[in-house]
């Protein structure tokens, strides 16, 4: 975690929060759902989803096939880093 930026860190840690509220036990989430959180509430969407992409390529996020556009996952990487 140490070598993300700012940004990158905050969305991930906005992931979390948001699976932990999950009330139905899944690590699914949706990019609405995080936006919404505090930690990320100041970062310009633009700069969210370039940012994500990052993630992504980082191998730290996931997309959830088989979902609608916008439902993400943390890694098991990520979730072995937090």
């Amino acid at each position: 975690m140490h070598e993300l930026s700012r940004n990158e860190r905050d969305i991930v840690l906005a992931f979390c929060a948001c699976i932990k509220d999950n009330k139905n036990g899944d690590n699914r989430c949706s990019t609405d759902v995080v936006r919404a959180n505090p930690i990320v509430k100041e970062i310009s969407q633009p700069t969210f989803h370039r940012t994500l992409k990052q993630l992504i390529k980082r191998g730290l996020i996931e997309r959830c096939e088989g979902f609608p556009m916008g439902v993400y996952r943390l890694s098991d990487r990520a979730a072995g880093q937090i």
